[in-house]
């Protein structure tokens, strides 16, 4: 999709009309991240019977969730500038999830008493999850597949060309 070649700032014209799909992939893979990685961190909580991690585990959801929503935002944003821009947006969304991951973290484990072990574990689960996801997502966006050998294949005009296929 992305022209390895450009240069960062220089707009991204043919990757606009593709914008929309990314964004809501973008938006399915932080929603899916949180939710699949909440649903396995309450199973192995509830598989070890550790009833005093469910603190832990309600405040790293929420946090989580709030950091993720506003890191993709932050990503989203960026995602209109050239290639430089948008690896600068991924970065800064990185860096600011893991701030408001930490900050709000620390305001639960000292306002909610939420025991602190349990809740920076769990922070750091939903932390990893969402930027696995978010690597995936766009990765898959800039550096696409490439062709397949029958579509490579039938690029092949002449009988020279078509040798060395």
């Amino acid at each position: 999709m992305q022209d390895l070649t450009s240069r960062p700032g220089e707009s991204m014209n043919h990757f606009r009309g593709q914008l929309r799909p990314l964004l809501l992939t973008l938006a399915g893979s932080m929603i899916g991240s949180v939710l699949l990685t909440g649903a396995a961190t309450a199973i192995g909580i509830a598989a070890l019977g550790a009833a005093s991690w469910w603190r832990g585990w309600w405040a790293a959801f929420a946090v989580g969730l709030i950091a993720s929503v506003i890191s993709t935002i932050r990503v989203a944003l960026s995602l209109c500038g050239g290639i430089g821009t948008t690896i600068a947006g991924f970065f800064a969304g990185m860096v600011l999830r893991m701030l408001l991951m930490l900050g709000g973290c620390a305001a639960a484990v000292m306002l909610w008493r939420a025991p602190a072990g349990a809740t920076m574990l769990l922070a750091s689960t939903f932390y990893l999850a969402r930027l696995l996801a978010e690597c995936v997502t766009l990765t898959r966006a800039f550096w696409p597949a490439p062709k397949s050998p029958a579509a490579s294949h039938a690029t092949c005009t002449t009988t020279a060309a078509a040798a060395a296929c």
